[in-house]
């Protein structure tokens, strides 16, 4: 019999070198940063937005659909304030610019885009090469943005 009872001990020894806890007491967790604090990064991701909000389809898509009335499938700017990593901001840009090329002007039924009237606030940039520069003009007018190929 004796050899039943070391057995019993040792099963009774293994069933509780599982069974411990750990006081935490003390130990505060970390907290997790809610908001983007970085100034670059911030200024960074406002240009990104700021690009997305200069195209036809974004002037188009808040023309055609008020906030009010918006659905969760549909486009909404990212947040540039949410604390989430280069990577993943630049994954919600990128799904964001990509629905509101649905709203394109271009992508319905052969609609093309008309160019809008120049206005005073019209910018000419000019590339660099040889003498047969050629630019573009880009006006903002009551009815959005438009750009243009202009010979110098």
């Amino acid at each position: 019999m004796p050899l039943r009872d070391t057995t019993n001990s040792l099963r009774s020894a293994m069933d509780h070198t599982w069974d411990f806890q750990v006081d935490l007491t003390g130990v505060a967790p970390k907290p997790a940063a809610e908001h983007e604090t970085d100034a670059h990064r911030l200024q960074q991701r406002q240009k990104q937005i700021d690009f997305g909000k200069n195209t036809l389809g974004y002037v188009k898509y808040i023309e055609t659909v008020p906030r009010h009335k918006r659905e969760p499938g549909q486009p909404k700017t990212p947040d540039k304030n949410k604390a989430i990593s280069k990577r993943g901001f630049d994954g919600l840009i990128r799904k964001w610019r990509r629905e509101l090329h649905e709203w394109d002007p271009s992508r319905e039924g052969g609609d093309q885009a008309q160019p809008l009237q120049p206005s005073s606030a019209a910018v000419r940039t000019t590339t660099s090469g040889d003498n047969s520069r050629r630019g573009s003009s880009i006006s903002a007018g009551e009815g959005g943005i438009s750009a243009r190929s202009v010979s110098p």
